[in-house]
């Protein structure tokens, strides 16, 4: 099977909101998060590897680290350098702390487009909290290993987003799982299968940030294949036809896969998480039992007929547009533009992204600053409404939202024509403070 179809049948998955993003080291890369090979190299380096009294296990090391064999170089890193768990642990939490990146652009990572859609579990193998700092959660993450009985209940909870850490994370550094020794500890324990089938039960993984040769997911996968009979997939970048028939004959996971040589990593794994999660072709198929006015306003722009637009002159915004002298054309763009809006609008109100009435605040908000700065810069010096307006709305149609780039995908954003709209449904509003005028005239005057 092609992506395509791997895709539709996550888009139909997405909407029943029963995919678990299972993210892996890759996805903290761009915040200079080591991967475990540099990881684990670094800190036998840091340790004295290359010198323990005049001979160097460097090779050796090295071996392991090019067999994705991880254990055993920490293995190596125990017995050779008389070091322990905990020192391996502390390095960790001392090395995440000290190279992790406070900013990074949205366009160069994926947790700024996992925390746009409607995820509300996350599992990851990761040691670092950067999805913490993305979502809009007061859930704090949770190490495997504090899972109580209570959890069946929690994880049932729509809308609740919680994120579980698998291999432990940096706020406790015994906790970090690095070893084959600490690894079995924890998957031995009975409250993992519980979970695991809690999750494998109901739920379909979508494997993110992973490579094919990553231990910790194969070692995940292999020791619990009981719960792996349902079928779940992974994003690769170029994998193998061996590598994917494996995945799928011993596994049952498919494979999405993408070329970061057309982009980047990033880019290419936002272009199938969008395709995923966006409003596009499997929600208007799985809508086609709507009527057609339903499905247009959800979905498209459309323009409002000669008999609508005779309905609009009733409307607030479209009187003080009339108490002005400006061209007809000018005020039936301005009609076309509040009917995008109002549709824009309602849509948000129907997406479910969080506090979308917050963010249709903040669109009329910008909207009405930037109609009161060219107020203040183009009619207060001529005086002339009809120019006013093409100026009020050729400012508006350029206004960026970079303050929702976190919570809308770019699919999603308000087109042009919205944007000139916004400023339209504000001047409807009879109840708001932001007056919004063309001009002098109001309509008590003569």
């Amino acid at each position: 099977m092609s992506n395509d179809n791997f895709i539709k049948e996550l888009k139909k998955l997405y909407n029943e909101r029963n995919i678990i993003p299972f993210i892996g080291a890759g996805l903290s890369i761009p915040f200079n998060i080591p991967d475990w090979g540099k990881l684990i190299r670094d800190c036998a380096i840091n340790m004295g590897i290359e010198n323990v009294n005049g001979t160097s296990f460097i090779q050796m090391l090295d071996f392991s680290l090019n067999q994705y064999d991880y254990w055993e170089a920490v293995r190596i890193i125990k017995k050779y350098l008389n070091r322990t768990e905990e020192d391996i642990q502390e390095y960790i939490v001392n090395t995440i702390n000290s190279n992790i990146l406070k900013e990074v652009n949205d366009e160069e990572n994926n947790y700024s487009d996992l925390s746009k859609y409607g995820f509300d579990i996350f599992l990851t193998t990761n040691y670092d909290h950067i999805l913490q700092r993305y979502l809009d959660t007061n859930y704090m993450p949770v190490n495997l290993k504090d899972v109580n009985s209570n959890m069946q209940k929690l994880i049932a909870q729509k809308g609740n987003k919680r994120i579980f850490h698998l291999h432990g994370h940096i706020s406790d550094s015994s906790s970090i799982v690095i070893s084959e020794e600490k690894y079995k500890e924890l998957y031995n324990d009975n409250k993992y299968k519980t979970l695991f089938s809690i999750f494998t039960g109901v739920k379909t993984f979508l494997f993110i940030g992973f490579s094919f040769n990553d231990i910790f997911i194969q070692k995940i996968i292999k020791d619990n294949n009981e719960f792996f009979n349902s079928k779940h997939y992974i994003i690769l970048a170029n994998p193998t036809m061996e590598n994917v028939k494996w995945l799928k004959q011993n596994y049952n996971i498919e494979t999405i896969s993408y070329d970061p040589s057309k982009s980047s990593h990033s880019e290419e794994i936002r272009k199938i998480l969008s395709a995923i999660c966006s409003n596009d072709d499997y929600n208007i198929e799985a809508k086609q039992g709507l009527d057609t006015d339903e499905l247009d306003e959800e979905f498209l722009d459309i323009l409002p007929n000669n008999e609508k637009k005779k309905e609009l002159e009733k409307n607030l915004f479209c009187k003080k547009l009339r108490i002005e002298k400006i061209e007809e054309l000018k005020v039936d763009y301005s009609k076309e533009c509040f009917f995008t809006a109002e549709q824009y609008f309602r849509w948000l109100k129907k997406s479910g992204i969080k506090n979308n009435d917050k963010i249709a605040k903040h669109l009329l908000d910008l909207s009405y600053m930037k109609y009161k700065e060219v107020l203040i810069n183009e009619f207060a010096e001529n005086k002339d409404s009809d120019a006013f307006l093409k100026a009020v709305h050729n400012s508006l149609s350029k206004l960026e939202y970079s303050k929702l780039k976190n919570k809308i995908n770019e699919e999603n954003m308000p087109n042009e024509i919205n944007k000139q709209g916004f400023i339209h449904v504000a001047a409807d509003d009879s109840n708001t403070e932001k007056e919004v005028w063309w001009g002098e005239k109001r309509f008590d005057e003569k």
